[in-house]
């Protein structure tokens, strides 16, 4: 993640083409996306202005929704 403006672009695909019910889709999915938040963090630069805040929460929030214990316990691991 060396450039933060695909950063937008990366969490759209990768949101988009998780399976909510596979609870390794979704490990693996929260893993990568906590890497790209932490590489950005690591190389003192900022989330893009353009980020898209809104759908990032859209697909926090179903999985939460999803009250599956493994997705959810993954999802707050990420938020935390």
């Amino acid at each position: 993640m060396s450039n933060a403006t695909l950063l937008n672009n990366y969490i759209n695909v990768v949101f988009k083409k998780t399976y909510a019910f596979d609870a390794v889709a979704v490990d693996k999915t929260m893993e990568l996306t906590a890497k790209w938040f932490h590489k950005i963090h690591r190389n003192h630069a900022l989330i893009p202005p353009n980020f898209d805040f809104v759908f990032m929460y859209k697909g926090i929030q179903m999985l939460l929704n999803l009250d599956h214990g493994t997705s959810t316990a993954k999802v707050i691991w990420f938020l935390y």
